[in-house]
């Protein structure tokens, strides 16, 4: 029976994770079998292709999210059935959005008012880098559930 005298801090235990998975190598698979076909391949091409994996592990982690998925696509259509709503302005516990380069959308975590952890396409793994990325895009989005209030 849990106890109903202790709540849990969801938006401190999100941010402690976030913190945890910088340089972690744990997102860059995700094996799968086309049904049709019977092909395996890796989803996430060695990495390259993690942030949707990356945010939606950590949000399944802390029942902010159903389960992990691979694309940024079904992870924001998801989110949005589960309650998060587009805030104006960034803050920690946030999901933050970028624009597609070369067709690939992007998603991480607003960490600080002055960075975030995404995944990098360059090192396959999680980083933590300021708001504009590398190639010069700035967020487009920033996403809040109301669970991180407390």
């Amino acid at each position: 029976m849990p106890d109903t005298t202790l709540q849990k801090l969801t938006r401190k235990n999100l941010l402690h994770g976030v913190r945890s998975i910088i340089g972690s190598e744990l997102f860059r698979h995700l094996y799968v079998r086309n049904k049709t076909t019977g092909e395996e391949f890796d989803a996430v091409d060695d990495g390259q292709f993690s942030c949707a994996l990356v945010v939606s592990s950590v949000l399944a982690l802390n029942g902010l999210l159903d389960r992990p998925h691979a694309t940024v696509t079904t992870t924001l259509k998801i989110m949005q059935e589960n309650g998060w709503q587009k805030i104006n302005q960034p803050k920690p516990g946030a999901i933050v959005e970028w624009a597609a380069h070369d067709s690939h959308a992007h998603i991480g975590f607003v960490l600080t008012e002055t960075s975030c952890v995404s995944n990098s396409d360059h090192a396959r793994t999680p980083i933590e880098h300021p708001f504009t990325m590398r190639d010069g895009r700035e967020p487009i989005a920033y996403y809040w559930h109301n669970d991180l209030d407390n």
